[in-house]
């Protein structure tokens, strides 16, 4: 993303967080009046490297979430306002016998 800002500069960049944990990355680069025909290779690179950088973040992310909820003392932690490929919270065998205790009493 930065890379096509610098590019294009962050004004015809724009990103567009959508529900359901999607974001779409809009450009206007027909706005900057210096683009010249051979800019639009870079352009075009520089969108591939983006799309493939996300590829790459998203199949790490779920490899990372299979990986934490194949776990029985795991919790997935997912925070939609941070970027990351995830968290994960570590609880104790103590405490999810426990948990399990005061469920079935409650």
């Amino acid at each position: 993303f930065e890379s096509l800002e610098e590019l294009f500069g962050s004004d015809k960049i724009q990103l567009i967080e959508l529900t359901g944990n999607i974001n779409v990355i809009r450009i206007s680069p027909l706005e900057k009046s210096s683009l010249t025909l051979e800019e639009v290779p870079l352009l075009l690179s520089s969108i591939r490297t983006e799309v493939q950088r996300f590829e790459t973040s998203l199949q790490l992310r779920e490899s990372f979430q299979q990986h934490i909820q194949s776990r029985d003392n795991f919790l997935l932690v997912i925070d939609p306002q941070h970027p990351s490929v995830g968290a994960f919270q570590y609880l104790p065998k103590y405490l999810q016998d426990e948990e399990a205790c005061n469920t079935a009493e409650g």
